[in-house]
């Protein structure tokens, strides 16, 4: 129990500190991402931060007092943590599908940047070679 004491709020800090460092490239404009991702993220890391507050507070803060006087306090934090790690993972999908679409999007822009190119290549040969390729009428 005392590795998962230590572990929880490490695993806080230090996804914390992660986030900290992509706010700060969001806002510099360094990080290429949409606003809706940024939100999505920022989501993420507030229910991520929540539910390792809820797990530690459910392991290590929860006394047999409210487990047998006041049950309804427990099971009442559990749904909480289960409806914020449901809630999280909807969101994470969510982002998956958000650069999932940017890839896509980057894909058709590079085979039609490649397919303009190389129009452009047969065009300049076609018209590099002047009357050659004419038939003779």
């Amino acid at each position: 129990m005392t590795v998962v004491a230590v572990l929880l709020p490490s695993a806080a800090l230090f996804i914390t500190y992660l986030f900290v460092l992509e706010a700060i490239k969001y806002r510099a404009g360094i990080l290429p991402i949409s606003r809706r991702r940024f939100r999505l993220r920022l989501a993420a890391w507030l229910l991520t931060l929540g539910l390792c507050a809820g797990v530690f507070v459910g392991l290590f803060a929860m006394s047999r007092h409210y487990m047998l006087h006041h049950p309804f306090v427990p099971l009442a934090l559990w749904t909480t943590c289960l409806i914020a790690a449901v809630a999280l993972i909807v969101i994470m999908y969510a982002d998956v599908k958000e650069v999932e679409e940017g890839i896509r999007r980057r894909e058709s822009e590079l085979w039609r940047d490649f397919a303009r190119a190389l129009a452009e290549k047969e065009k300049r040969r076609q018209g590099g070679r002047g009357d050659q390729d004419k038939p003779k009428a």
